[in-house]
């Protein structure tokens, strides 16, 4: 038994360094480097590093992403793929690739890309990038200033018809504009009239009214006795329209004889009995108002000095 105990570590160690030996015999290596695309570099196209290379069955390599601390350089997330077959020691073969983007057009030099198989680390050769512009690429020829100009449509028509669009525009509002002052007149001037004119006026008119019923008669009556107030008001300051029937006679008897007094207040009072009393004339009696109230302004104009003249519309 203690043999066996002595034998299992020469064992255990033996075989570690059988492995080592085995191992080291299959190192992981580049086969080889290949840029695409291989020339004619733009500012900003993806430039890829296919980078094919070997490695012991059994071991996943590890990419490593390169650094750059500049703005204008940008290298994208490298990525593997076992590809088929095997390496002639028998090796499984891999492909890895790094794409970086160059934003300027000063040279690059790309950092030494790393591969980590195993404890092993894989390293490509430094790689300078020369990048062009449209100007000294393929497309160069599109910049030249001798090629043919590029005909556009044309568009001969539009300047025309703006012009005719504003005519029409413009001819249209003239001619609205003088239908309108044909169509609209200025207002008729307010004719005016002396007092003894306008009260004739109003009572012409009202001796034309229809009387058909006792409501009729009743408004007639207050209108007639109206066109009185209003009479009295334009030949005199005195607001008859705005006043009692006591007040406004107090105030003719102070310029006007007793006989005329009487003659408004008879009138007046049997107009107040009318719109107040409900006292209903008879039909012919209201129609005489209209007389009485004429035959009254008469007699007032040639006892009463005329103040002014106005053109107050008749109160209905």
């Amino acid at each position: 038994m203690n043999s066996v105990k002595r034998l299992f570590p020469n064992a255990l160690w033996a075989i570690s360094l059988w492995c080592v030996v085995a191992l080291s015999g299959r190192a992981a290596q580049i086969e080889r480097v290949e840029l695409d695309p291989p020339e004619g570099h733009r500012i900003g196209d993806p430039i890829r590093f296919v980078v094919t290379f070997s490695a012991p069955q059994g071991v996943s390599p590890q990419l490593t992403l390169p650094l750059s601390d500049e703005d204008d350089i940008v290298w994208k997330t490298p990525s593997v793929k076992r590809l088929d077959g095997t390496a002639p020691d028998g090796e499984a073969r891999w492909e890895a690739t790094f794409a970086v983007q160059v934003f300027r057009m000063t040279p690059y030099s790309t950092p030494p890309l790393e591969i980590g198989v195993g404890t092993t680390a894989l390293e490509t050769e430094s790689f300078t990038l020369t990048m062009e512009t449209v100007r000294t690429g393929s497309d160069a020829n599109l910049l030249k200033d001798d090629q043919p100009p590029v005909r556009l449509p044309s568009r001969w028509w539009v300047l025309p018809l703006l012009v005719a669009a504003v005519a029409f525009v413009v001819l249209a509002a003239a001619a609205l504009y003088r239908r309108r002052r044909k169509t609209v007149r200025p207002d008729a001037p307010v004719e005016e009239l002396s007092p003894e004119r306008w009260i004739e006026r109003e009572l012409d008119a009202l001796a034309k009214r229809s009387v058909a019923d006792e409501e009729a008669l009743r408004v007639l009556v207050a209108d007639v006795t109206n066109v009185v107030r209003e009479y009295l008001r334009r030949r005199t300051d005195f607001p008859a329209t705005q006043r009692t029937t006591r007040e406004t006679l107090h105030w003719l008897r102070r310029s006007l004889p007793e006989g005329a007094v009487r003659a408004t207040e008879e009138m007046l009072t049997a107009a107040d009995s009318v719109k107040f009393a409900r006292a209903i004339p008879p039909e012919t009696a209201a129609l005489g108002y209209i007389e009485r109230a004429r035959s009254l302004a008469r007699t007032l104009n040639g006892q009463l000095p005329e103040r002014r003249v106005a053109a107050t519309p008749s109160p209905q």
